[in-house]
């Protein structure tokens, strides 16, 4: 098994050789399946279609590679610089301070004993942690633009009241460590320091690749 497949588009049963590009010259997926939603959406609209509809809109987003624009990027500098065990807690006091979850809840310890506890882990590495999840947090964000513009969309054209919108998610976490275990030791590895550029200043463009690592997602 190695990386060095590519992702195939089709539409109408037609593979997409030339994604349309923004004007930066780049396809992002998130806002590619967005904005063909619209799309689809607003021909409806257009030839006055009142029948009830089913749209389904999948992102492939936020599963690794951790890829996103940097104007997203930009934002969340910072915000995970004191860990994943200091973030697991300000979660955890945040849903109790919501109400959602009873004030006497204890977390469950954590099980990742295949990676490091963020205490023995190098400078660098923790940079690099630190990108991964910022990167993480501006695809998400660029997925609930994207929803926004299917339900503005639905809105200004006076359907959004008449319509169940469904949201859904696959498990949360990072499984990067296991589904690729054990070529993760083998051919994966040496593929992607040979043809990605995952430096930490590059990391979150279209030629890196990384994933947040077990630790961070509990």
């Amino acid at each position: 098994m190695t990386m060095s497949f590519i992702a195939l588009h089709s539409e109408d049963g037609e593979y997409i050789k030339d994604l349309p590009k923004d004007e930066k010259g780049v396809w992002y997926s998130s806002d590619g399946y967005g904005d063909k939603m619209v799309h689809y959406l607003k021909d409806r609209y257009a030839m006055k279609d009142e029948r009830p509809f089913f749209a389904y809109l999948p992102f492939t987003a936020p599963h690794w590679p951790l890829q996103a624009p940097q104007e997203y990027v930009k934002k969340y500098k910072g915000v995970y610089d004191d860990g994943p065990d200091v973030l697991r807690q300000r979660r955890l006091e945040s849903l109790k301070e919501l109400g959602m979850i009873g004030k006497d809840v204890e977390p469950h310890s954590v099980v990742a004993s295949e990676v490091k506890e963020w205490a023995e882990v190098t400078p660098e590495e923790k940079a690099k942690s630190c990108r991964a999840m910022e990167v993480f947090a501006a695809m998400v964000e660029c997925i609930d633009d994207n929803v926004g513009k299917v339900l503005s969309h639905l809105e200004e054209t006076g359907e959004l009241d008449n319509t169940f919108v469904c949201f859904m998610s696959d498990n949360g976490a990072e499984g990067a460590a296991y589904e690729t275990y054990p070529i993760v030791q083998g051919s994966m590895l040496q593929h992607l320091q040979k043809y990605y550029d995952n430096r930490l200043e590059n990391i979150g463009n279209g030629n890196s690749f990384v994933w947040y690592g077990p630790r961070v997602s509990t």
